[in-house]
């Protein structure tokens, strides 16, 4: 998830062991996201809008998270 008018992305890691819905970690980040998070084989990429305008793109083999316990920090996003 993303917010324009906080220049914050958040990003939730979720499972679904046994058919529930569980949350393993979370992150947020400054910038708010230009596309939805691409995932794939080798890792993630996050395209994030800079003040001026212009793109920045990060691609990372893991993704850092913060655990569960400090999930209500995500509102902050909004």
């Amino acid at each position: 998830m993303s917010a324009r008018t906080h220049a914050l992305h958040a990003l939730l890691r979720m499972r679904a062991p046994g058919g529930r819905l569980a949350f393993e970690g979370f992150r947020i980040r400054p910038r708010a996201l230009a596309q939805a998070p691409v995932v794939d084989v080798a890792g993630y990429w996050l395209i994030s809008s800079k003040a001026n305008g212009k793109l920045d793109v990060d691609r990372l083999s893991e993704l850092p998270l913060l655990p569960v316990g400090w999930l209500s920090q995500v509102g902050q996003c909004w």
